[in-house]
């Protein structure tokens, strides 16, 4: 039925969650699909908008080791408070892979300005997988793409288009798989080790036996 994210307020769908205490949500803005406990829907009215935006991040990259629904209980906000805030060459590096995750031709537009509803939940996912908290955020990104080249931007229309460069950025990216990618090691895991396992060992390919990054 319809509904509010509880992380950003915006219009989400909210499904039934049979036996037990916790509300399932699938909100465009945090990404998609989220589960959360009711005790953490508590804790999570005490948060402010960068807290809101690390935890928006947290639930995307979830969902790329994944986890189709990830579920926010008191636990993830201890996660939360140990990461960083992405840095700008991450957010960019992640505008590319949301529009390459898109089913669309590749000469489409992401219009940032007066969109179609369709185009506003993208542009609200688009802000998710980029840590945005406010609209402008998305359009100084789209900048900065077209600044280094990977880009095309309409500052007149505000539609973004990847360039023939961006192209080979994302397919870099994706399949930066080198000959030593596979490997064992014994190691224990830690919210903290998150940024290093997907700015590190998911970024550059390197297959793990414990994640699968989506």
């Amino acid at each position: 039925m319809s509904a509010k994210c509880l992380i950003w307020g915006t219009n989400a769908v909210e499904e039934h969650v049979p036996g037990r205490d916790a509300r399932r949500f699938d909100s465009p803005r945090a990404g998609g699909r989220y589960e959360i406990t009711g005790t953490a829907e508590v804790v999570l009215a005490k948060l402010n908008k960068k807290e809101l935006a690390k935890l928006t991040t947290w639930l995307v990259d979830q969902r790329r080791m994944g986890i189709e629904c990830p579920v926010v209980s008191n636990d993830t906000f201890d996660r939360v408070e140990l990461r960083r805030p992405l840095a700008v060459q991450a957010r960019l590096d992640r505008f590319l892979l949301y529009r390459d995750s898109l089913d669309v031709p590749i000469n489409a537009s992401i219009r940032l300005r007066n969109p179609d509803p369709l185009h506003i939940s993208r542009l609200q996912t688009l802000a998710a997988w980029t840590e945005c908290i406010e609209d402008a955020e998305t359009h100084w990104l789209a900048v900065l793409l077209s600044d280094e080249g990977f880009a095309k931007f309409d500052n007149t229309n505000y539609k973004v288009t990847i360039s023939a460069a961006g192209w080979r950025l994302i397919e870099s990216l994706k399949h930066r798989i080198g000959p030593t990618s596979q490997g064992f090691v014994a190691t224990w895991f830690h919210p903290s080790t998150e940024d290093a396992y997907l700015d590190g060992i998911a970024r550059r390919g390197t297959e793990h036996s414990c994640f699968l990054d989506m």
